[in-house]
């Protein structure tokens, strides 16, 4: 129901819910799985890094939209003659 499971899905994590209802990530590689609510990871919980790097990856994602957004309009302008100093 969230906006991260496919971003971690396509570096292969998972994230499972048990019986209990806690959910879990699974690493791709080791197969470990982690509690999102109460695993840390260098003092940090998990999800709050998990948390943050959504984040970020939702940013970048916008401002790569704004950059093919803008790139248009440039090349509008060129060609109408307008020069554009970098």
């Amino acid at each position: 129901d969230n906006d991260f499971n496919p971003r971690l899905e396509k570096k292969g994590y998972k994230i499972l819910k048990d019986a209990k209802g806690t959910f879990y990530l699974t690493d791709p590689k080791t197969e470990v799985r982690l509690n999102l609510v109460t695993a840390q990871i260098k003092g940090e919980f998990l999800s709050e890094l998990v948390h943050e790097t959504v984040q970020r990856g939702i940013k970048e994602e916008q401002q790569e939209k704004q950059k093919k957004a803008q790139k248009p309009e440039v090349k509008n302008d060129q060609n109408r003659g307008y020069k554009i100093r970098r």
